[in-house]
């Protein structure tokens, strides 16, 4: 019985985990398209994009007078937006940036502040002091119709000009990533949609991290 009893909570434990974090991710992205399907560009105004959206990462310089605020997901979701607000004071664009069309135009010798406002901020950033080289990870979604994330990496030297770039599996996508690596994204993703206290109970309810672990390698 009380095999049976460790097993049952086992797989209670790893279903909440894995739900959890579904429902995060996908939160995310159902209030982002609901945000979007409410501003239309030309009649939206900076009041609207700062009403559905909140208060921006980042305002870049943009060309003839206009700024670009930055909306970023990282490192919970998979897209960041530039929103293009002209000089009448309305929305003119609005772009998920993270694509390969994107990717693609970074280029060998560009300036890291010059990939930072084609892509917005990165979910990491790595320094290798021996090699004297920056990694900047972005999460993205290959193709369309996918729910399967990728990871974009740009290599800086150490005067921050691209050195290399690439993309590579999500490690979230390898069922062999750590608990504690999954919670720790779970909780930004948490802070990041206002599910700070969903995420605090799920905490208190399974407890410490120790019982976590042990309850999900009780199940592989």
């Amino acid at each position: 019985m009380k095999i049976q009893s460790t097993a049952i909570k086992a797989l209670f434990s790893n279903f909440c985990l894995v739900l959890f974090f579904a429902i995060a991710t996908l939160g995310i992205s159902g209030c982002d398209n609901q945000r979007i399907a409410e501003l239309e560009e030309g009649v939206a105004t900076e009041g609207d994009v700062r009403i559905k959206f909140g208060e921006p990462e980042k305002i870049w310089d943009g060309a003839d007078g206009a700024r670009i605020f930055e909306y970023n997901r990282q490192p919970a979701g998979a897209k960041n937006y530039m929103i293009t607000i002209g000089t009448d004071g309305k929305m003119s664009s609005l772009k998920q940036v993270l694509t390969s069309a994107n990717f693609a135009k970074i280029e060998v010798g560009m300036p890291m502040e010059t990939v930072r406002k084609m892509l917005g901020k990165p979910m990491k950033i790595t320094p290798y002091e021996l090699k004297r080289t920056w990694h900047y990870d972005w999460r993205y979604l290959e193709g369309v119709n996918t729910s399967e994330t990728q990871i974009f990496t740009v290599v800086f030297d150490s005067n921050m000009y691209v050195i290399s770039k690439g993309s590579s599996p999500d490690p979230a996508q390898n069922p062999h990533w750590t608990t504690r690596e999954k919670l720790g994204l779970l909780q930004q993703a948490a802070v990041l949609q206002g599910f700070s206290r969903l995420f605090d109970g799920f905490k208190r309810h399974f407890g410490a991290l120790g019982y976590v672990q042990q309850a999900v390698r009780a199940i592989r």
